[in-house]
């Protein structure tokens, strides 16, 4: 009897579903399906029983879904997602090479500063001066880069 009732009442569920995956999937492009997949959980969160009646018979479910990739949008996607891989590759690079600047500019300016004091050499506190300024600006720099992959993502 219950098979008959899922029979019955499937279609409505099935539409239901597709209507609230249309709705989380109107503002996300094709190739984020985990985005869309969060989105629709998230929805289905917020009413998370579905009951359906005829006569004195009522059923409840609860629905469950999974969002894949198209197999037809892979290829399409595969230089994007290289592209990707290549950037954030460049970019943990990019910020492994400024925190090493950092700390070797920070390593310098006190070299540097511990032997400003045992004479007045003019070189020795320009030297000082630029590495200081190098060191704000690396820092400046990996701030940027962050926020940059932050708005990014």
């Amino acid at each position: 009897m219950l098979s008959w009732y899922v029979g019955y009442f499937q279609p409505n569920a099935i539409q239901r579903l597709t209507r609230l995956a249309a709705d989380a999937a109107r503002d996300l492009p094709p190739h984020r399906a985990a985005d869309l997949e969060v989105a629709l959980q998230r929805a289905l969160a917020e009413d998370p029983e579905w009951s359906y009646r005829r006569g004195d018979v009522l059923v409840t479910c609860r629905p469950d879904a999974a969002v894949r990739l198209d197999e037809r949008i892979m290829p399409a996607l595969r230089p994007h997602v290289d592209a990707m891989v290549r950037m954030e590759y460049q970019f943990d690079e990019q910020m492994r090479r400024a925190t090493y600047a950092e700390e070797l500019s920070r390593q310098w300016a006190t070299i540097l500063g511990d032997h400003l004091d045992e004479g007045t050499d003019q070189e020795l506190a320009d030297a000082r001066e630029h590495l200081l300024a190098a060191q704000r600006d690396a820092a400046r720099w990996i701030g940027e880069l962050l926020h940059h992959r932050a708005t990014k993502s």
